[in-house]
């Protein structure tokens, strides 16, 4: 009988010993309970750190906690076994385990390694966010309008002489703006763009309407045209009859230098006003260049007006009218020809920048295919103030603007207007705020950044513990 219960007790062993290998964490927990329970209660701890370790276990926490291991014997022993730090063990959230009944793996390492990155990625994004500056804006109705509004443009017309152009401003009712102060000037540009020559320009002396361009008749009145048997009766009272150079007809006058460039033109001859007597004003060079050179012009600058609605424009200039045309229909079909309103608006702004402000007119081109357009653009301007987190930095007064455009096809002698490029504006009762903010601060960027590593830590130890439940099938499969 004694040899059958040893053999039973032998094979008993086996059986342990062949679970150990299978499942080494249960074979750990189960020793440490059987060391536990072998421990006789209120047991001083033996000097062997393990020792401690399980004996501080039975006096109030989990078995294997750290907490009573050889660190904690010396803090018993100074405060003995009702000490205070005897007392905070059984408060302590996170149990450990001794080394030995932990199992570690490489595809916990592996976890362990994403886990890591994935907290400092998102750490790192984390605090970019919580410490940028963020734009807050609002509308109210503006009670108190400022006095000035400053207009900065900067238009190149390649197809019109800078001479033959003009500038002004004017208010809601069309008549001149007062107290503008200017600062424009002009550039004669190539044919491929290159400057030739630049210089100031000043506002004003701009023709809008078809009777503004009528020319003084050759009888000195206002300009209306001379029916033909009053200017046959008027030629037969001078004495003296204006050459036509060899290309009128025979007992024709050509007094003006217009009626002399219509005989060379009759003739089929080149024109050139040098050698012409009536041509000898100096204005006619501004001719001369525009049907040779085929320059263009650009005109930039700003000016200060009053806070009003009111429109500026670019329109054909008055001194077109000097250019020796005689007839009301020779001015009017040149101004038409020479005045193209291509164009591209390089920059349009009603104050100035601040961050985040983008003017829809900026780099804005417009071709038109022949001279006879009229270009409106109709602007709303909202005025705006820009406001820094930074006290020290001044707030930025300014205004941003919508706009809407219409092409307006033009006949001479319709009388609809002349060619040019009009800008109307409007000031809008609405006031825009722009504030910048600190997004969140210190507070919210660790409250986030507890969440971000609390939830990593938690799903990738599922997934961990999911992983080497897994493989530990997987092994007592084979």
């Amino acid at each position: 009988r004694e040899r059958e219960r040893e053999r039973e007790r032998e094979r008993e062993r086996e059986r342990k010993a062949g679970a150990r290998r299978r499942n080494p964490r249960r074979a750990a927990t189960a020793r440490a309970r059987r060391l536990v329970s072998e421990q006789p209660l209120g047991a001083k701890e033996p000097p062997d750190s393990r020792a401690g370790g399980l004996a501080g276990d039975r006096r109030g926490t989990r078995p294997g906690s750290l907490a009573g291991g050889s660190s904690s014997a010396g803090m018993a022993a100074k405060g003995g076994d009702g000490g205070l730090w005897s007392q905070l063990r059984r408060f302590d959230a996170h149990p450990k385990a001794l080394d030995d009944f932990r199992v570690h793996t490489a595809h916990g390492g592996m976890v362990s390694l994403v886990a890591i990155m994935m907290m400092i990625v998102l750490g790192a994004s984390e605090y970019n966010y919580s410490f940028t500056t963020e734009v807050v804006d609002s509308l109210f109705v503006n009670s108190t309008r400022k006095q000035d509004l400053t207009i900065y443009f900067d238009i190149t017309f390649p197809a019109i002489h800078c001479d033959l152009m003009g500038v002004d401003v004017n208010d809601q009712v069309g008549n001149p703006m007062d107290g503008v102060r200017q600062r424009v000037y002009k550039q004669h540009l190539d044919v491929n763009g290159k400057v030739i020559k630049k210089g100031r320009h000043l506002l004003g002396a701009t023709m809008e309407h078809e009777h503004e361009i009528v020319p003084k008749a050759a009888d000195g009145s206002n300009g209306t045209m001379v029916e033909e048997e009053d200017k046959a009766a008027l030629e037969s009272k001078n004495k003296d009859c204006g050459d036509c150079y060899g290309a009128g007809k025979e007992g024709q006058c050509c007094d003006t230098c217009d009626d002399v460039r219509v005989a060379y033109r009759e003739k089929g001859w080149t024109f050139n006003y040098h050698n012409i007597r009536q041509c000898s004003s100096v204005d006619l060079k501004i001719l001369d260049e525009a049907e040779s050179t085929h320059e263009g012009c650009r005109l930039y600058g700003e000016v200060d007006v009053t806070s009003v609605a009111g429109n500026f424009h670019f329109a054909p200039a008055e001194r077109m009218k000097e250019l020796g045309h005689n007839h009301e229909a020779s001015a009017l079909l040149f101004a038409f020809h020479q005045f193209n309103v291509t164009h591209k608006i390089n920059r349009m702004a009603f104050g100035h920048k601040f961050p985040g402000n983008r003017n829809p007119l900026d780099g804005h081109g417009k071709t038109i295919m022949d001279g006879f357009g009229m270009y409106q653009y109709f602007i709303k301007v909202v005025p705006t103030t820009f406001q820094y987190l930074d006290n020290d930095d001044p707030n930025i007064e300014s205004n941003q603007y919508s706009v809407t455009e219409h092409l307006r096809h033009v006949i001479p002698g319709a009388n609809r207007g002349l060619p040019g490029v009009y800008f109307f504006y409007d000031i809008s009762p609405i006031q825009a705020v722009f504030e910048e903010r600190s997004r969140r601060g210190w507070t919210a960027f660790l409250i986030s950044l507890a969440a971000i590593c609390g939830g990593i830590i938690a799903l990738l130890g599922l997934i961990d513990q999911a992983i080497h439940l897994m493989l530990s099938r997987k092994k007592l499969h084979f």
